[in-house]
């Protein structure tokens, strides 16, 4: 088994492919390809993006013979392709489809059985139970960054919601597999706030069919320059676009008729603590605590769960524009 310096060893490695050594390098072969590893083989920013991106518009193929990402992104193909070329030393395949306007990048077997064996799921990400590995989620800061750069790079998205800027992030899950998917997303935020970044509550996102989408949001300018400084893009667009919310931002401002839909808007995925609503709405708790007692009087929320943890929660499912 490997120790706590190397993600897989040697012996582990030979059951996979032919190795052969050379001093600290291991060449490892299967198929038509050999990649060249230092050994011991250990976490590193680039291998963090890669898992990322596996995540994210990635994936094992079912036979575990290719990992193929696809994007529009050109810089996003060209980071992928570095990342392997420094970790494996392969020269990925890349395909255009003038079609679909997309890049198809193909690393072969070698790359796909390496992260096969870091944690990497196979085939269909939807379709299964996901949990991140602890070499992630105990890594080091540079590690931990560089993998959530990645995935937000495929899944995160930056603009406005219910009113104010925002970072999102949200992944499908089948809705059987639901409550495993939660777990999967609190492993994705505690990593985001153990960087400093803060972030909501899970909620649901929206649904079709047997699928589910599940996610949560970054808000407050101080929370998205934060997000900027200690983590940001490798995606071009997402990274200027972030970077225009900074410089440019300011505070929306509603109505008190539109504040309180608002708050009802926000309260529609389930309750939540004034607290998460202020982080929601980028208000603070106290402006968010008269609206609820105002929405209370009117009979359309109400109050949920124990003194030391409260949780504001529609009231009846009344209709909040015949009330207000």
């Amino acid at each position: 088994m490997a120790n706590k310096m190397e993600l897989i060893s040697l012996e582990d490695l030979r059951k996979e492919f032919d190795v052969t050594c050379v001093d600290d390098i291991a060449l490892l072969k299967r198929g038509r390809h050999t990649a060249k590893i230092k050994l011991p083989l250990k976490a590193t920013p680039e291998l963090a993006s890669l898992f990322g991106y596996v995540l994210g518009d990635g994936h094992v193929k079912k036979n575990k013979v290719q990992f193929c990402y696809v994007n529009k992104s050109k810089e996003l193909v060209e980071h992928i392709t570095s990342c392997v070329k420094q970790t494996f030393d392969i020269e990925p395949t890349i395909n255009f489809s003038e079609k679909y306007q997309l890049y198809f990048v193909y690393s072969p077997t070698v790359v796909a059985r390496i992260l096969i064996m870091l944690g990497a799921p196979v085939s269909r990400k939807t379709i299964q139970e996901i949990m991140l590995p602890d070499w992630i989620t105990k890594g080091s800061q540079e590690i931990k960054r560089a993998f959530i750069r990645a995935l937000f790079d495929d899944e995160g998205w930056v603009g406005i919601t219910q009113g104010s800027f925002a970072i999102g992030f949200g992944q499908n899950k089948r809705r059987d597999l639901i409550e495993t998917h939660k777990k999967y997303l609190e492993q994705i935020r505690c990593i985001i706030q153990e960087i400093g970044v803060q972030t909501s509550e899970i909620f649901r996102r929206s649904e079709k069919e047997d699928f589910i989408q599940l996610g949560f949001k970054i808000m407050g300018r101080d929370n998205i320059k934060k997000f900027l400084d200690e983590i940001g893009f490798n995606h071009k667009l997402k990274q200027e676009k972030l970077l225009h919310i900074i410089n440019g931002y300011k505070q929306i401002q509603y109505s008190k008729h539109e504040a309180k839909l608002k708050v009802l808007g926000a309260l529609q995925n389930g309750p939540l603590r004034s607290k998460h609503l202020g982080t929601l709405l980028n208000r603070d708790q106290k402006t968010i605590w008269k609206h609820l007692h105002k929405l209370a009087d009117k009979g359309l929320v109400t109050k949920i769960g124990t003194k030391n943890k409260v949780l504001w929660g529609l009231k009846n499912n009344i209709n909040p524009n015949n009330k207000i």
